[in-house]
């Protein structure tokens, strides 16, 4: 979370409106993440909580924590994984909204554990934090 805060701090004026770096929380209670991002000043990231009985998990295809969607100017998932297969996130954002595609991803989707040929029409944004928790609601 910290280098989500670094890339907002550092790209912010430059990235405008059109970044959002958001933070999905799976703990269950509110009030420790609440604490932890205070405490951290993690302010420049949206945070969202997805309460005990989301399925996000299952949704985006979470194997493990931390995990990191990429998603177009378009509004379609194009990188999903963990940050560290990814050298340069701040990098990848500077190429999406140049329009550019991602290096090193195949053309091929992955759907949980199949893979696809077809790619994803993506989610928007309303679809997207539709079942979230915004922790400071």
């Amino acid at each position: 979370m910290a280098h989500n805060q670094e890339m907002l701090e550092h790209h912010g004026a430059a990235w405008g409106s059109k970044v959002r770096i958001i933070g999905l929380s799976i703990d269950y209670s509110t009030k420790a993440v609440k604490i932890k991002v205070d405490e951290n000043g993690w302010n420049k990231v949206e945070h969202y909580q997805c309460g005990k009985d989301s399925n996000a998990d299952d949704e985006f295809c979470v194997k493990g924590v931390p995990h990191v969607l990429l998603v177009d100017t378009e509004g379609k998932i194009v990188f999903k994984g963990h940050p560290s297969e990814r050298p340069d996130l701040a990098e990848d954002i500077d190429n999406l909204l140049k329009g550019e595609k991602l290096s090193g991803i195949s053309e091929k989707e992955v759907k949980g554990d199949e893979i696809v040929q077809e790619k994803s029409s993506g989610l928007s944004n309303e679809e997207y934090l539709a079942a979230k928790i915004k922790l400071d609601e």
